[in-house]
């Protein structure tokens, strides 16, 4: 690219800019597919050319079509003035006729109940959703005591093609998390249960219905988000326990709680954190 003057003009000369091919840095394609697929949905442009996308070639590539795995194959595109760009995609070979498995493993709580089949997922081309069909060849995870543990899963499909995928789970200590409400200027904290997902509140003075309030999170003790200008909905008489959900991080609700249910019985609470509405949004890292 140059730029030349006369006459009081300024001419902006395009010869030596290069192209751009665009593409996904991922693919994945089945076991016998045709590699030029990944050039023909590649985009590649070009100052002074437009469009060169059709000009697309695949330039080298250790891509075996027939054998299942990962591999590398770099794209190639050239302008009219012999500008070249190169892309490098990670192809994936997959064979079909073998059942997916998602199993990534994840991070759990110290003290956490564990049922690993609640973290996998599998999916074949003909028989559609298998999970009910995977198994759990090995599993050393011990909630009770922090560290790194695997387990293997296996699936097999109606062909009779299994699949089989380990994940690795760390156990790490659960964070003191503290909410606070705040209210004329005072902090009152609530009580919260995380693998319930539940909050609950007990306050020692009136709150009246309509209060703006905040609320604070902490993390071990260190401020990690809060929320200003919150309507309380409800009224909080003192001494009783409420539960407290959100429809929206404007709005605070408070359900008076009977007996059982403060001690956590489940008569008319739900089963699951699932069944709770969200809290309002915090900032506070999931």
């Amino acid at each position: 690219m140059g730029i030349s003057g006369g006459n009081g003009r300024r001419v902006i000369v395009l010869a030596d800019s290069k192209p751009k091919i665009f593409s996904a840095e991922q693919w994945e394609m089945g076991i016998g597919n045709d590699l030029e697929e990944i050039a023909r949905n590649a985009e590649a442009y070009d100052y002074e050319d437009g469009d060169i996308s059709a000009l697309i070639q695949v330039e080298s590539h250790n891509v075996d079509v027939n054998v299942a795995r990962e591999y590398e194959l770099v794209l190639l595109v050239e302008d009219s003035d012999h500008n070249q760009d190169r892309f490098t995609v990670q192809v994936l070979i997959v064979d079909y006729s073998y059942p997916s498995l998602d199993a990534n493993g994840g991070v759990l709580f110290l003290g956490q109940e564990f049922d690993p089949l609640n973290y996998a997922y599998a999916w074949d081309m003909d028989d559609g959703d298998i999970t009910d069909r995977i198994e759990v060849l090995q599993n050393d995870v011990n909630t009770q005591v922090e560290g790194s543990y695997t387990v293997t899963y296996s699936v097999t499909n109606s062909s009779g093609k299994t699949t089989t995928k380990t994940a690795t789970f760390e156990v790490v200590k659960l964070p003191e998390i503290k909410i606070f409400i705040i209210f004329n200027n005072n902090s009152y904290e609530v009580e919260t249960n995380l693998f319930e997902g539940i909050m609950r509140f007990n306050s020692p003075v009136l709150i009246p219905a309509g209060s703006l309030v905040g609320l604070e999170i902490y993390m071990d003790g260190e401020l990690m988000g809060s929320v200003e200008n919150v309507i309380l909905m409800d009224e909080i008489l003192p001494n009783i326990t409420y539960l407290l959900t959100s429809e929206n991080e404007n709005e605070l609700r408070a359900i008076a709680l009977d007996e059982d249910e403060e001690k956590g019985g489940n008569e008319v609470l739900p089963d699951t954190p699932a069944d709770y509405e969200e809290l309002p949004k915090t900032g506070l890292p999931e």
